[in-house]
Order: C-alpha cells, then sequence, then structure tokens
C-alpha cells in the first residue's frame, strides 16, 4: 500500500460523525459545547473505537482457535513481539508469525461490515486499521498496571482519548502528561485531583490502582 493510500484510509477513520452520532453524544454530556467537555463529535469520533473495541475482545474469544488466541493476546494485550510470543508459545518465529497473521485476517473478516457501517464506506481496505486501532483500546481495557503512569496511559487508550485531548481537557501540559506517563515524572498533587476528576476514578485509585471503597481494582 502507497503512502497516499495509507494516508487517505487514516482520514477515513475521521470521518465526519453522523447526526445520530452527535445527538447521541449530546445526551451523554449537558448537550452544550464548551471549554469543559469534550466536543460531541470528538465523542462520536471516540466512540466507534471503543464501540469496536468490545466487538474485537469478543471475536477473539469466540472466533479464534485457541492457538491464535493466545498469540494475539500474547501480542496484542501483552505487547509481546512476534519473537517473544513465540518463545512464550514454544513455536517457531514463522509459526508466530502465519497464526498471528491467520489471526488477525479472521477478525477482520468478522469485523468488516461493522467497519464499513461506522464509516460508511464499502471499501475493505480500511479494515484493518480500524481493527487494529480498536484492539488497542480492547487490551487497555483489558487490564491494570501496577505504575501510576501507566495506570493513567491505560486509562486514555482504554476510552481512545488522544494525548493532546486529555491534556486540554484535564488542565494538565500535554508534555508533562506524556512525561508522567513515561514514568518520567511523579504527580503533583493538584494534578492528582485534576486527573482523577476527568478519568472518574478516585484519587487513591490513580496511585495505588485500588479503590478506597473496597478495595478493589476500580474497573
Amino acid at each position: 500500500m502507497v503512502d497516499s493510500d495509507r494516508e487517505r484510509l487514516r482520514a477515513l477513520l475521521f470521518t465526519t460523525p453522523q447526526r445520530e452520532e452527535i445527538e447521541a453524544a449530546q445526551r451523554a454530556c449537558c448537550g452544550r459545547c464548551c471549554s469543559a467537555c469534550e466536543a460531541p463529535a470528538a465523542y462520536a469520533w471516540r466512540k466507534r473505537a471503543v464501540d469496536l473495541s468490545a466487538l474485537v475482545d469478543q471475536a477473539i474469544r469466540s472466533e479464534l482457535t485457541a492457538p491464535e488466541r493466545q498469540a494475539l493476546l500474547l501480542h496484542w494485550y501483552r505487547g509481546l513481539s512476534v519473537s517473544d510470543t513465540a518463545q512464550a508459545l514454544g513455536v517457531s518465529r514463522p509459526t508466530a508469525s502465519v497464526t498471528l497473521r491467520r489471526a488477525q485476517q479472521k477478525l477482520e473478516q468478522v469485523l468488516q461490515y461493522v467497519v464499513q457501517y461506522q464509516h460508511d464506506v464499502t471499501s475493505s481496505a480500511l479494515v484493518p486499521l480500524a481493527v487494529r486501532r480498536a484492539a488497542v483500546v480492547a487490551a487497555a481495557r483489558a487490564g491494570m498496571p501496577d505504575a501510576v503512569g501507566e495506570r493513567l496511559r491505560v486509562l486514555r487508550e482504554r476510552e481512545a482519548i488522544a494525548l493532546s485531548d486529555a491534556a486540554a481537557l484535564s488542565g494538565v501540559a500535554q508534555e508533562r502528561l506524556a512525561s508522567i506517563e513515561a514514568g518520567q515524572a511523579q504527580l503533583s498533587a493538584a494534578e492528582l485531583l485534576r486527573l482523577s476528576a476527568f478519568y472518574q476514578v478516585p484519587a487513591d485509585f490513580l496511585l495505588k490502582g485500588v479503590d478506597q471503597n473496597d478495595g478493589d481494582v476500580a474497573l
């Protein structure tokens, strides 16, 4: 695929939301577009990936063979390289690569009509990009890491929120937020309160991964 085609497909991932999506976004918020909340169109764009992520997760668990599912969960959800995935499965790298490719093709086939409906297109060329983007969200929703910065990154990715948007809407500078997520800076008390309110989770969860109320992970 040439670069121009890739750019065109990436642009299609952000095709203008339909009127129904905008109205649903407005109902989910206060019905206004102000500096205190996300624009309805931005919400609708994000929701496409979040909605598709649930179907990706379901398809992984119901449409793949056990080896395909294990390989994909290791590679996509745990972030292992193809070589490390092969080692974890006790197979050769070429075998792991073929298994991953076959698993991804199955998911794309199962979900192609959902993607085409979401983006109002008939071409299947967009499907791999949309499914992979949704898989990032699905992987983020599947677990919660121990480090504070990684928890913040996962909270953002599982709702398909761009770093720039999270910074603008939470009031934490983008460079500062990137450093915190990368584990290169520590949260200040003010940042803790802002991000806790933005992600609607207890401050103790951001710090420890535990909900003060019941001692369980707040997912």
